[in-house]
C-alpha cells in the first residue's frame, strides 16, 4: 500500500480497443520524473515500440505522453515505487492484481501489453510464454520477451505483435 507522502505514478487509461501497457511497478526516477519507463530498460522498451510502428511523435523523455497521445494507456500491477520489483509484498501483489482487473473491464483495451512476466502470470497463469499468450476477459494478452533475450527470440516475437497490430482499433491523434 502506498502512504499519503509515497509519490506515485497516475494511471493513464487507453481508450477502448486501444494498446493497455502494464508493467510491474514504477522505478524510482519514473516516478520521481513523472514519466513511466525511465531508465536503461525503459530507453529499450520506447525504442521497440518506436521500431513497430506503435510509438510515434515523440520527444525523448516524453514517450509515455506520445503514447497516451495516440490513444494507449499505461499502468501497474502494484503503484509503488520501488529499485527492485522483489521489494513487493504478496499482499501488494494480491491487491495490485485485483484493481488491474477492474481497470481493464472499466477501460475495455483491445490489447494488454506485458513488458514483463510477473503480470501476466497474475492475470493468465503460470506457463505463459512470449508473443500471444491468451486472453483476459476476451481481451488478448501478449507477453514481450524479457529486455535480455537473443535477438532471434526478441524478432520473433515483435513480428508476431507487428502481425496482430491491424487488428486494434485505429490510432488517433487527439487535437
Amino acid at each position: 500500500m502506498t502512504s499519503e507522502k509515497e509519490q506515485i505514478l497516475p494511471d493513464r487509461p487507453c481508450r477502448p480497443g486501444r494498446i493497455l501497457l502494464i508493467g510491474i511497478n514504477p522505478s524510482p526516477i519514473s516516478v520521481e520524473q513523472g514519466h513511466y519507463y525511465r531508465g536503461r530498460l525503459g530507453v529499450r522498451l520506447w525504442s521497440r515500440l518506436q521500431g513497430l510502428g506503435i510509438l510515434k511523435d515523440a520527444t525523448r523523455g516524453h514517450e509515455d505522453d506520445a503514447f497516451v497521445w495516440a490513444g494507449n494507456g499505461l499502468t501497474d500491477l502494484v503503484k509503488r515505487a520501488t529499485r527492485s520489483a522483489s521489494e513487493l509484498t504478496g499482499a501488494e501483489l494480491s491487491a495490485g492484481t485485483e484493481a488491474l482487473k477492474s481497470k481493464i473491464l472499466q477501460w475495455q483495451p483491445g490489447l494488454l501489453l506485458f513488458q514483463f512476466r510477473p503480470p501476466a502470470v497474475r492475470l493468465l497463469g503460470s506457463d505463459v510464454r512470449p508473443g500471444l499468450c491468451g486472453k483476459f476477459e476476451d481481451v488478448p494478452c501478449f507477453l514481450f520477451s524479457g529486455p535480455y533475450a537473443p535477438a532471434i527470440d526478441a524478432e520473433r516475437v515483435d513480428c508476431e505483435l507487428k502481425g496482430f497490430l491491424p487488428q486494434l482499433a485505429p490510432a488517433t491523434s487527439q487535437g
